[in-house]
């Protein structure tokens, strides 16, 4: 929460891993879980942050096409591909708030 401090977060966007039919399963609900502790530590310590689960599916799999595009080797993307996924469910929400 030390972040908080330094810029102005009005929002925190945490993918959401629903199924591709829509459906939730383990994984949504852990993020369900983990939101829930994250909006309580947020009111615990007076800060007026949002916290927002997004759709993250397909997001993986776009960042594979991104990377074999771009020519980044197998050996490489193990260490790029969650970070590469987390930029683009960001974008994608932004874009999204933009409509």
């Amino acid at each position: 929460m030390e972040i908080t401090g330094r810029y102005e977060i009005s929002e925190i966007v945490l993918g959401y891993p629903v199924n591709m039919n829509g459906t939730k399963g383990e994984s949504a609900q852990k993020a369900e879980k983990f939101k829930d502790k994250l909006e309580k530590l947020i009111i615990e310590k007076g800060l007026e942050i949002e916290v927002v689960l997004y759709d993250e599916r397909l997001s993986t799999a776009l960042a594979h096409v991104y990377m074999n595009e771009t020519g980044i080797k197998s050996k490489d993307r193990k260490d790029k591909i969650d970070m590469l996924s987390a930029q683009i469910i960001l974008q994608d929400y932004i874009n999204s708030k933009r409509c």
